[in-house]
This record gives structure tokens, sequence and C-alpha cells, in this order.
């Protein structure tokens, strides 16, 4: 059965299959290759502490200098406005943007330190702002310091994707990524298989955004953090990044391969860091049989931690030594 496109030139139209097939979509703009679009707006969650403004600030120093972000991810430059609405965190917002950028001044970032809820002049203060300076990426901190009261009348639902429908338009409009700083809700923990889902606030939160990103911690006392994004017309992408124990910047760490074994690999590394070993020898490090500790080898080689030197015998990858110098304390690392 044939279907109906456009009977009539003021009609309701319907796009065949002919035409959709046919159709060319252009791949979506990026402004940092493979975590932020170029235009619309992304929220990013995660726990109180994780590191969040941190990382914000890493993304505004890679487009201000047009510089990869974490020293990995390709990046547009352009100018970054950051709007710290979170009074709580300000002295720590200055002490993160000195160690970030260096005490570098840059004349293409800007920051504002007041609380103005988005819908009483807040957005009006965005536009302004993105008019005048024309940045490509704007960081809100955080989307609770900026939500109006809201009356029990309301509708919470409506209003949460409101919000961040507005900012995407906000975004298409003056073609500019806005990040929004959100928490994960105490009540409810992120599954493995879906990260998102710990979000505080309703699923029309998550429905409103253009892209999610969500951090997750192996412990509050580790540098590494596990970055998971998504967006509307991109595949997800997870990746481990950490601080360097020296400098205390960011820099990228490995790809989604390494972040399911990066805990045991840590673990044998600081068990066997400066030695070759086998299989035998990694699962008395891990508390594993020979045959696990065989098969982690296996899936180590292919993901480019470990290199087989041959005899059964495996060394450290070069690229995970230096990943390993930079995150361990001096006193961890033996030479």
């Amino acid at each position: 059965m044939a279907v109906a496109t456009n009977e009539t030139a003021r009609g309701p139209r319907w796009i065949s299959g002919v035409e959709l097939a046919r159709m060319h979509i252009e791949p979506r703009e990026q402004l940092i290759e493979g975590l932020l679009p170029a235009e619309g707006a992304v929220l990013l969650a995660a726990d109180p502490k994780a590191g969040k403004s941190t990382l914000c600030l890493e993304l505004c120093r890679a487009v201000c200098t047009g510089t990869p972000a974490l020293e990995a991810l390709p990046a547009q430059e352009g100018g970054a406005l950051f709007w710290m609405a979170d009074d709580t965190a300000r002295d720590r917002f200055v002490l993160n943007y000195q160690k970030t950028f260096q005490n570098e001044p840059l004349p293409n970032f800007a920051v504002f330190l007041e609380r103005l809820p988005l819908y009483g002049g807040g957005f009006d203060l965005l536009r302004t702002a993105l008019k005048r300076t024309r940045a490509r990426l704007v960081i809100i901190d955080c989307l609770t310091a900026v939500r109006n009261v809201r009356d029990e009348a309301d509708d919470f639902v409506q209003q949460e994707y409101d919000e961040l429908r507005d900012l995407s338009a906000i975004g298409r409009e003056l073609h500019c990524c806005v990040v929004v700083i959100h928490h994960l809700s105490s009540g409810r923990r992120a599954s493995g298989p879906n990260p998102f889902i710990g979000m505080a606030g309703s699923f029309a939160l998550t429905g409103g955004a253009d892209g999610l990103i969500t951090l997750g911690l192996f412990s509050m006392t580790r540098r590494e953090r596990i970055v998971t994004a998504v967006h509307r017309d991109g595949l997800p992408t997870r990746f481990l990044y950490a601080m360097d124990a020296t400098t205390g910047r960011l820099f990228w760490v490995g790809p989604d391969e390494w972040v399911s074994c990066w805990d045991d690999v840590v673990q044998a590394y600081r068990t066997m860091q400066g030695s070759t070993f086998d299989g035998s020898q990694l699962g008395e490090a891990l508390g594993i049989s020979d045959r696990a500790g065989r098969a982690k080898l296996t899936r180590w080689r292919a993901a480019g931690l470990v290199e087989d030197i041959g005899g059964k015998k495996h060394t450290w990858a070069p690229t995970l030594l230096d990943v390993m110098q930079r995150l361990l304390a001096k006193q961890e690392v033996r030479s």
C-alpha cells in the first residue's frame, strides 16, 4: 500500500520513506570533540565535590586557547563565560581558575559571581553577554542556584523541561554550548548500564537537554574520574581522566576499554610496577586464579595496557607507564 505524502499544497505534509532515504544530514558540529556539541544545552551531573567545576574550567581553558581539552580532545577556539551562581564555592573557584589557567590573563574568559533566577533576568543576562563577547562556551554553576522559586501548584516537570529547552534555544540562537552543572540525587544511585538515572529531578530534566554528562568516582580519595557522555545524534562516549599528582592539571587517562578494568590495573601496578609478569603472577597480585589472570592479560593486551614480550611474559605498555607516573604520588612510583 502506498503512503500518501502531499496531496494538497496547503494540507499537512507527510514525508515518504523514499525522501527520507535520499536526505543528507550533516554531522552535528562539535565544540569539543566527543564531549560537547557546538550548540545547545548539556547537563553535567556528579556527586558533590566530585570535580564538576574543575572539569568545566578545563573545558573553558581548552576553548579559550584552542588547545585540546584534557590534552587529548580537540577544541574549537573561542571565548568562554562562567556563571558561578553557587556562592558557597567562590573561593574554591578562584583557586581552581588560577591553577587551571596558570594565572594567565585571558581576555576571552569572564566570570559572573552572583545569583540570579533564569526567569528573573538570568536569560537576559546570558543573551546580553553572549551578544557582546560571542563566546562559544557557557558554564552555569549550578542549576539549583539559578532556578526560580516554585509554588506548590506549579508543574515542576514542565518547568524542568522548559529550563533546559530555553537554555538550548539560547545555544542555537547564539551558536554556543551551554553546560549546566547539576547534582546526583542522594536518594538514588546511577546504575552501570545507565549512569544518568541518578540525576536529581524528573525525567523531563534529562529529556530537555541536548546532551548528558556524568562523572563517576572510584572513591573521593582517588584522582581518577569516569566520564560518560551522550548526545541527541551521537554515540555514547566513555573515558577516564585524572588529576596530575604534581601539577594538579587534568589529563586524559584512557578510553572506554580501560574503564571496566581500571581498578584491577591500578592494584596490579602498585604490586608489579617495575617488573615483567605472567598470568600466574597477575592472578596472585589480584587474588584470582592463574586462568583468570591469563584471561585478564589477554583483555589488557587488546586494550593496549600491557605488551607481550614473549615467553608468556608481559610488561606494562609505555602509555600506561606515562599515566601512572602522573597519577600516583612520587613515593608510590618505583623506577
